[in-house]
């Protein structure tokens, strides 16, 4: 193979790539948004009072009892329920009744926020002690809006 051949297939390979990656990209968009819908007319239908979001969200995974594939996804805190759905995979849903607490930490199951642009994890307790954590922007907002929702 000569060099002109080379560099081309280098070349045909990185366009490649950057389309694969750039229909993924719009694909999560797409599905992200899709489920951010539905989620508010699955709320609104079940006449639930939404709290904060539908918005994407990152599942990072829990203690126990909840799936721990990390995926992207779309969150919703109502009045009756913290509702997670990953854009592939099982919905996560946590009755008020469980929820006990939330909090803020820079590093959850070994994992650090490093390179996400979110300073710190979300994690929601349950009543039984187990975390479910998640990245989502502005986790503070998110922490003290499912305090109000505890403590009700």
């Amino acid at each position: 193979m000569t060099t002109m051949q080379t560099v081309m297939l280098a070349i045909g390979l990185l366009l490649l790539s950057l389309m694969v990656a750039l229909l993924t990209f719009v694909w999560v968009r797409q599905r992200s948004r899709r489920l951010q819908r539905r989620m508010l007319e699955n709320c609104r239908a079940a006449d639930e009072r939404i709290v904060l979001g539908p918005q994407a969200a990152l599942y990072r995974g829990a203690d126990r009892g909840v799936s721990n594939n990390k995926g992207n996804g779309v969150m919703c805190l109502t009045e009756k329920r913290l509702i997670f759905e990953k854009l592939t995979g099982p919905r996560i849903v946590v009755d008020r009744a469980e929820l006990k607490d939330a909090s803020l930490e820079r590093g959850f199951k070994g994992e650090t926020v490093l390179g996400t642009g979110i300073q710190q994890h979300l994690l929601v307790h349950t009543k039984d002690g187990n975390r479910i954590g998640f990245l989502i922007n502005q986790p503070q907002r998110w922490h003290d809006a499912i305090k109000r929702v505890v403590a009700k």
